[in-house]
């Protein structure tokens, strides 16, 4: 009875390890950025019609969405880099469609690694906002580059 106990427990633990593997490859090789929205319309009685998202929600926001544009490798950048672009506008989405599918190639073909910082995120006035990051670029031949960039937006 005690060996059949542990080839049942054993076999169960290697099937939920197994599928648990499969499930967080799946999600690592497809990540997708997940948008809550709310309706603003109003057509939600139990919430105020000029509800607004609190800052501290906003700059969550941009640090995540700064970090997934800024921070890719030669294997990702095409999912990473048109996974945001849903949360663009219709004309800076077609650009940015461009640039990536313009830059795709190269960047796959040089094995590029990039990882970005958010150094500073400050509120410029009303719903303007400004970052600084700082960007490291490396090649799988071990050459490494550093550059501070600057970038503003508004929500």
């Amino acid at each position: 009875m005690k060996k059949h106990l542990w080839q049942i427990l054993f076999a169960a633990s290697f099937l939920w390890a197994s599928v648990v593997s499969v499930l967080y490859w799946q999600l690592r090789s497809n990540p997708r950025v997940i948008a809550i929205t709310t309706d603003m319309s109003g057509a939600d009685k139990d919430r105020p019609q000029n509800f607004q998202l609190s800052e501290m929600e906003k700059v969550t926001f941009m640090r995540q969405y700064l970090d997934r544009y800024f921070t890719y490798d030669s294997n990702n950048f095409w999912q990473s880099q048109t996974s945001l672009t849903f949360l663009m506008s219709q004309n800076l989405r077609e650009k940015r469609i461009q640039e990536v599918q313009r830059l795709r190639d190269k960047i796959q073909s040089k094995s590029l690694n990039q990882r970005s910082l958010l150094l500073s995120l400050t509120n410029t006035g009303g719903n303007q906002y400004r970052a600084l990051l700082s960007l490291q670029n490396q090649r799988t031949t071990g050459k490494s580059k550093s550059a501070l960039r600057g970038c503003g937006f508004s929500d």
